[in-house]
């Protein structure tokens, strides 16, 4: 269902973007934190079927989406 409305926004024109935000991690080897970030775009891009994918350099989830674009 949401890949058709995706797919029905694509139609008319649109864009369709999404972001992943890189987090502090416990996870201290460099080559698997950006495995991981990058197997989390792919995912993204599958899922919702992105034309791009941006990454937040830092990211509190624990923060709304619009105080964590004001950095």
């Amino acid at each position: 269902k949401y890949q058709k409305y995706t797919k029905k926004l694509k139609s008319k024109g649109y864009i369709v973007t999404g972001y992943c935000g890189k987090f502090r991690s416990t996870i201290e080897n460099t080559s698997k934190r950006i495995h991981s970030l990058q197997e989390q775009i792919r995912r993204l891009k599958i899922r919702s079927l992105l034309v791009k994918a941006h990454v937040l350099i830092s990211c509190d989830f624990n923060k709304s989406i619009m105080n964590r674009n004001l950095k």
